[in-house]
């Protein structure tokens, strides 16, 4: 479970008065950076007076979540591995 805020801009209005939205976060999680990345179109009805919706609000949404560090590196099997595997 992932639960984060993410600050989203508008990068289109469209026709019917819908919102095209964006944004990124950056997170350090065990010594790794992690990018989430949010994209969709959101009705402006949905928008609370905090300026704020939830995910389940967001039609078309893509969500994104990459990282880099040890644990998203790939990741080689050693020796002894390497060795077991030709064996059998």
């Amino acid at each position: 479970t992932v639960k984060t805020t993410i600050t989203a801009t508008v990068i289109d209005v469209q026709p019917n008065g819908n919102l095209f939205i964006m944004g990124q976060r950056q997170l350090n999680v065990n010594n790794e950076t992690q990018q989430l990345e949010v994209s969709g179109i959101v009705r402006q009805s949905d928008i609370t007076p905090q300026n704020t919706i939830y995910s389940s609000q967001i039609a078309n949404a893509k969500l994104a979540i990459r990282g880099s560090g040890a644990v998203s590196a790939p990741q080689n099997p050693g020796l002894f591995n390497t060795l077991f595997g030709w064996l059998f």
